[in-house]
């Protein structure tokens, strides 16, 4: 972790920060109410990395040169997502096997699949502006309920989502 590493973040922000391997900002532990701005990763998660946890936290213009322009594995809550960047999958965040409930994704991108989020479970989220350079503009591999995925954009396939499935679900635009 290029500014933390393990450990529980309450109301803290970490800005500018580079890891040569995983977790721009913060690789393992707990964010609570925190912001992460310009961080950079080496490897995956630009802002954080294998997070048990993040509640109320802001990703903000983070770069992964993998995977998780924002966050690589995490369940997230209420969190928010703004133009960060994976060089593979999930621009805004990868989260195989993980949850995110009511969180927001705005204008990421990533240079391969799931330019708002690669791969977990999405409760109550919302895609907008996102990019993905092959396919799933908004999502890619993602079980969504009661999301709304609209704008996204994807070079190949599936501007809104790729591969996953859908219940009371929007996609539009």
């Amino acid at each position: 972790g290029g500014g933390a590493y393990l450990g529980a973040l309450y109301n803290c922000a970490l800005t500018g920060n580079v890891a040569d391997a995983n977790g721009g900002g913060v690789d393992g532990g707990m964010l609570v109410d925190c912001r992460l701005t310009g961080n950079l990763s080496g490897g995956n998660g630009g802002g954080a990395s294998y997070c048990v946890l993040m509640n109320h936290c802001t990703f903000l213009g983070n770069f992964a040169v993998g995977a998780g322009g924002g966050v690589y594995y995490g369940t997230l809550t209420n969190c928010t997502f703004i133009s960060n960047t994976a060089g593979g999958n999930g621009g805004g965040a990868y989260s195989d096997g993980c949850t995110l409930n009511n969180c927001t994704f705005d204008g990421n991108s990533a240079n391969a699949y799931g330019g708002g989020v690669c791969y977990g479970l999405a409760d109550h989220c919302t895609f907008t502006g996102n990019v993905a350079t092959n396919s799933g503009g908004g999502t890619a591999w993602v079980t969504l309920t009661n999301c709304t995925d609209s704008g996204n954009y994807a070079k190949y396939s599936a501007g809104g989502a790729y591969a996953g499935s859908l219940a009371n679900c929007i996609v539009n635009g």
